[in-house]
Order: C-alpha cells, then structure tokens, then sequence
C-alpha cells in the first residue's frame, strides 16, 4: 500500500473545488445534503458520464421482465438542480491524485482540492478476456450496468425466436439472481449457473446457502462447480475438459475500480479497490474520498446494505467532505448497530430471500416487500 502523501498548499485559486466523480447512492444522499447545507466559497462539480442512475437492485427484475429500463433508473437532473452543483456529463480519462489533476474525455482538465469517487465498479474486460480468451467478443458483460440494459432487448429479440441455451458465469449473488431471473423470464430455455470451484452465495452464511442452491435445483437450473477456461459463440470450454453449450454466456465475475482508478496513484488493496480509512479517505491521498463499490475499508468493516444504511453512510460522508473544505477535522461516523447486516436476494418468478446472519426467510411476500423497497427507493430521487 502506498505511502501518505501531504500537501502543503491547495492547487486551486479563488473558490475551493470540489470535484464528485460519479452518482452512486452515497453521492446522490451528499447532493440532497447540499440542498439544505449549501457550503460558501466552494465550487462543487458532479461528474458523471451518464443523465440517468441504474439502480443494482432491480436488474433481477429487469432480466426476469418485471421491471423495465425505465423503472430502473433514476434521473439526476432533479437532484442535481436542488443542490445547486455544476454537472459534467463527461467520462474520466486520467486521475493524478498526487497533483489533483482529472482528465476527462472532452479533452478538459480540472484541477481540484479535494475529490470524492462513488462510481459504479466495472469489470475489466482485458484483464478477463487473458484469463479467460473469447469473453470479449462472445460474453455478454453484467457491467456497467447502462451498457448491459441497451443491449439485453436484443437477447431477448433472439430468445423470441428460438430456445436458447443460456451459461451464467459467477458464483455471487449477483450471478445467482441473474440465472434464476433467466429461469423466470425464459421457463422453456435451459440455464446453467457457472460458480467456477465455490458454491453458488458462497460468501453468506450457510443457511442462505442452502436455501439458494435449494432453490436453483427447484427451479431446474444447472449448477457446475466448474471453471470456465475459453468462451466461444456456442460453447463454455470448462477446467474438467468438457465444453458446455451456451448461446448466450452472462459473466457476472468480481467488479473493480476503474482502469484509471488503478493508474491514479490512489493506494488500493488486493482485489484492486481504492483502500480506505474509517472515514472513507484514501490512505495515501487525503484529499481524496471514495466510498461505495469502488471502495475498500481498511480494516475491513462490513459494507452498508440497507437503504437507510446507506442513507446514513452517505449523509456521514457530507458531513466529512463539509469538514474537509472548511479545514476543519473530520467528524467520526455515527455508530450503527452491532446487528449483523441484513440482505435480499431476488429469487425470481416474484419470490424474494431475506437474511440476517444465520436467519433466513423466504417466500412471495418477501419479494413483495423487496419490490416495494427498491421501488420505493428509485422514486424518492424523482
């Protein structure tokens, strides 16, 4: 990990800048905090390379049909004119965090005092189509999620017209969703879960387990403990030798920070993240805040899950960034309970699982209330 770094003097002259890379939920609770605590003598710039949001809990839904692109999304336009912030539709080419220097694709450069990142974690297609060959050219990639919204109509176009033979790639939650969402949206297609050597939620707790692979062999749904080697346009060439048939392979494989996330200088732990305090600060550039997916917290500490937990971790990180420009120390994060975190996996065809360490319940009326939730979410920010 990388040494701290101080400065001395701020890079900029006249007003403070402050500079928002990217509108993930804490951002968008920092956003609605400046609405009501506007900060004096500081430019605030959100940058984003999107208008619209998706929101990760419902892409369950919108494989499965229940939800539609639209429903997923949420407009920043609104939330951006109540706090008062310049908006940049621009995408980051380049991030020097020791001279505060951001690069951007409409060939500008801004210079700033302090950053804070909250972008979506993108899966790195060069650094998977080495490890696994054809996945560039014949997968379809989960991330970032806009790009995979505009082009599943046309799966769904060609699942019209023939049966498919669909290869989840991905032994975590966001993999098991999207093959029982398959399962839902397509009952008369086959569908492979791919979980490479762990079982599929290996990272919960052993009854959610067992109730999710319960489920998948409930809903017929192929379950091969298996690695995928090479990726061609009918066939998943697996590590025991066999090829299984796939016309449609989704990889859903661990995200990361960004390619210029990790040449930026930014201190970054094993799984190449951007490593963070207790106050969600880089550890090598003080100056630079990041939080959400692209973060990791060192020590570790478990990541919020819940709306109002994120809520809270995004009101906490406005209060800091508040601090921060105003030279003043930063406030300790309020205490949240001992309770373990709390999570819900969509099942498909409506059903829902709730957990909570080892307790565990499922059925319809938890999908109800989780579709109520994420919906609900989606429509506090119109």
């Amino acid at each position: 990990m990388s040494t701290l770094e101080t400065s001395a003097a701020l890079p900029t002259t006249g007003p403070r800048q402050l500079l928002l890379l990217g509108a993930g939920p804490a951002h968008r609770q920092v956003l609605a905090w400046l609405a009501q605590h506007p900060l004096a003598g500081v430019q605030i710039t959100l940058i984003t390379p999107h208008n619209t949001q998706w929101h990760p809990a419902l892409l369950p839904a919108f494989v499965a049909g229940r939800a539609s692109a639209q429903d997923c999304q949420i407009a920043l336009e609104p939330l951006v004119q109540r706090s008062g912030v310049q908006w940049l539709c621009a995408n980051v080419r380049a991030l020097d965090a020791s001279h505060r220097s951001l690069s951007l694709d409409d060939g500008s450069t801004r210079v700033f005092d302090w950053m804070s990142i909250d972008t979506e974690a993108l899966q790195n297609r060069e650094q998977l189509e080495q490890s696994l060959p054809g996945a560039r050219e014949h997968a379809l990639f989960v991330s970032p999620l806009a790009a995979f919204g505009a082009l599943w109509p046309q799966v769904c176009s060609l699942a019209e017209k023939r049966a498919l033979r669909f290869t989840v790639v991905g032994a975590g939650a966001t993999g098991t969703e999207l093959a029982l969402a398959l399962q839902a949206r397509f009952p008369s297609h086959s569908t492979t879960l791919l979980t490479g050597t762990s079982p599929p939620c290996a990272t919960y707790p052993l009854a959610v387990q067992a109730r999710v692979l319960h489920t998948l062999k409930q809903r017929k749904v192929t379950v091969l403990q298996d690695t995928a080697l090479e990726i061609s346009d009918q066939a998943v060439q697996l590590a025991c030798g066999a090829a299984l048939a796939s016309d449609v392979t989704l990889l859903a494989t661990p995200a990361q920070a960004p390619r210029w996330a990790h040449n930026s200088g930014l201190a970054q732990c094993a799984q190449r993240l951007i490593a963070v305090d207790e106050h969600q600060r880089s550890f090598s550039h003080p100056w630079v805040f990041a939080v959400g997916e692209i973060s990791s917290r060192q020590p570790a500490a478990p990541r919020p899950r819940g709306t109002a937990e994120s809520a809270q971790a995004g009101e906490d990180l406005a209060q800091r960034l508040a601090a921060a420009v105003a030279d003043q120390p930063l406030p300790q994060a309020r205490l949240r309970s001992g309770a373990a975190a709390w999570s819900l996996l969509d099942l498909g065809q409506g059903h829902a699982l709730a957990s909570q360490g080892s307790w565990t319940v499922q059925g319809r009326w938890v999908g109800w209330i989780k579709s109520w939730l994420d919906q609900k979410h989606v429509a506090s920010w119109r």
